[in-house]
């Protein structure tokens, strides 16, 4: 009763004694310790103010193994990670969370040298809490238990996790260990190797399918297929949508025609609809010379060459990837879709992923015909540009005054001009 002959030897008043969350009441009215014989875990607000605690039992006969404080006033426990307080700056500056189950689990990693991390508490994860992560980082590395509640709860975590646009990773610890064992047992830099190989979550998703069912075969492809809908369902982005069947066709083994009707068909019988952010507008023909360019065609490395000469694709939204393509051709390597995927920001895969899974690829052979009427339609839209720019600048030029100016730009017009007829 130390706690509780505390309180009373304090003054404080019953009915606030009673609101702590820190003692029970008896049938007779006298208070006792309700955190007797535990180790105990301070919670803290997001700003380092103890506002309640968690107790570990000390013995197996003493139950419930963990206790924490009820609800009180300053204590909403949908709202607060533990050490966030403390995380919150390593979060910024790493630019992702570490989120296990524990007080254990987040004491262990932070001891291992990893300090961005922060415990659910073993309670289910709430919008809110995901929120607050969101305030310091959009980027999550998943860590619960390995056992089947563990992998369950990441499951769960996840619809709340992608609700709030969160890019989320899964640790998968060997040896059936938590984080805390595992730390302990294997060594930080055991468990900092392990971190650094989590798996998008796609793609543990996409084992968690694989381990029950044989892909081998059409039945055990259309179901594992069919297991990862609803996870996509949720990605209300159209592009990243396209972006994760591209890669989940090669992961498992797909034809990526087959992925992508799958998917296609599901988002289509969704009942809700979402709004989608804007994307850039991709060219038919800025489409069409990206997927000619990386299929791998005969005729694809001399269109490669010419690149260079089409100023406009120093313009479109896609320019990255253009660059990237004349990287890899300039440093002699094989100009392939994962190597120049591997080349590029988030942003940039995405629209590259719009760009190959387009609609109108479908209709449209992607040979070396077709690259290069797609390289001219370019290169004629860069003439047209370099005409209209040059048209403004005469307009300036004789606003400015300068005639000479005026009279060279408008020759340089004429000859852009007369070499369009020539060649019409």
């Amino acid at each position: 009763r130390a706690i509780a002959r505390l309180f009373d030897e304090r003054g404080f008043a019953r009915e606030l004694i009673a609101e702590s969350g820190l003692v029970s009441k008896r049938t007779d009215g006298s208070f006792y310790d309700k955190f007797r014989n535990r180790l105990m875990f301070p919670i803290h607000s997001e700003r380092g103010k103890t506002i309640a605690f968690g107790g570990r039992a000390l013995t197996p006969e003493d139950e419930p193994k963990y206790l924490n404080s009820p609800e009180t006033l300053i204590y909403k426990k949908r709202e607060v990670l533990y050490n966030l307080h403390r995380a919150k700056d390593a979060i910024r500056k790493e630019d992702r969370s570490i989120l296990v189950e524990g007080y254990m689990d987040a004491i262990s990693v932070t001891a291992a040298g990893l300090a961005p991390v922060v415990a659910s508490c073993g309670t289910s994860l709430t919008p809110q809490q995901v929120q607050a992560l969101k305030r310091h980082s959009q980027n999550i590395v998943v860590n619960f238990d390995p056992d089947a509640a563990g992998g369950g709860g990441t499951e769960r975590s996840l619809d709340l996790l992608l609700a709030e646009g969160m890019f989320i990773r899964i640790v998968e610890l060997d040896g059936g260990l938590d984080p805390d064992e595992y730390s302990r047992q294997r060594g930080a830099e055991a468990y900092r190797a392990r971190l650094d190989a989590a798996k998008g979550y796609f793609y543990w998703l996409a084992d968690r399918a694989r381990a029950r069912h044989d892909v081998r075969t059409p039945e055990g492809a259309v179901a594992v297929l069919k297991a990862l809908l609803p996870a996509l369902q949720r990605v209300s982005d159209r592009l990243e949508r396209m972006a994760i069947a591209e890669n989940v066709a090669g992961y498992i083994g797909v034809e990526r025609g087959v992925v992508l009707e799958t998917f296609r068909k599901a988002v289509a019988d969704r009942q809700q609809k979402t709004i989608e952010p804007p994307h850039p507008t991709l060219r038919a023909d800025e489409k069409g010379l990206l997927q000619v360019l990386l299929s791998g065609e005969h005729g694809s490395e001399e269109l490669i060459g010419g690149l260079e000469t089409v100023h406009v694709l120093e313009r479109v939204a896609t320019r990255r990837i253009y660059q990237a393509i004349r990287a890899l051709h300039a440093g002699g390597e094989e100009v392939t879709f994962d190597a120049v995927n591997a080349r590029l920001e988030p942003g940039d895969q995405v629209l590259l992923a719009a760009a190959l899974l387009s609609e109108e690829a479908e209709y449209h052979q992607r040979d070396a015909a077709y690259g290069r009427h797609c390289f001219e339609s370019l290169r004629r839209s860069d003439e047209q540009l370099r005409r209209e720019e040059l048209k403004a600048r005469v307009k300036q030029a004789e606003r400015a005054g300068n005639l000479e100016e005026a009279l060279r730009l408008a020759e340089e017009l004429r000859q852009i001009e007369r070499s369009k007829t020539v060649g019409a």
